[in-house]
């Protein structure tokens, strides 16, 4: 499919006419990961080093601040001589990720797509997931960040009705 697409691409050919392949184009499936442990003795990990979801879906640098802050408040913390809080560090970052995993999850298993493209939308609906879309995963307030997967499956059984 690549190899004919470049072919059907004057523009691609032209710019590719002396590359040399050097190997076959394939797909990765499966890359998203999460690691057991966020945090040791002397070190946090933040951002995609924490967990990785997508590399389409915008969450990463999301994920990447927000864990920045978190931590940052934790180090702070600990050079006020107060007790630092690894465990809250990594509750925070797990409910981001789960939450922004479960709108990945459903983007690619179409899902979402029949929630974003429903003729009907309730106004107060629309702003929550806009919401989560635009960063807010931690906002425990917002119903479609409680329970993530599981209200996004009701909402889709809703909107395909």
């Amino acid at each position: 499919a690549w190899d004919t697409l470049m072919a059907e691409s004057p523009n691609m050919s032209r710019r590719l006419v002396h590359a040399e392949k050097v190997r076959e184009v394939n797909c990765i499936s499966g890359y998203a990961w999460r690691t057991d442990k966020q945090y040791g003795d002397r070190y946090c990990l933040m951002g995609n080093t924490a967990g990785f979801l997508d590399p389409v879906f915008s969450s990463g640098v999301t994920i990447a601040l927000m864990s920045a802050i978190k931590a940052c408040e934790v180090f702070v913390a600990s050079l006020n001589g107060e007790p630092g809080n690894w465990e809250e560090y990594e509750t925070y970052v797990n409910r981001g990720l789960t939450v922004f995993s479960a709108y990945v999850n459903a983007w690619y298993d179409q899902s979402f797509q029949d929630v974003l493209f429903y003729d009907h939308p309730e106004e107060r609906t629309v702003s929550l997931i806009t919401s989560v879309l635009a960063g807010y995963a931690w906002d425990e307030k917002n119903l479609y960040t409680s329970e993530a997967a599981k209200r996004l499956k009701i909402l889709h059984n809703l909107c395909s009705t």
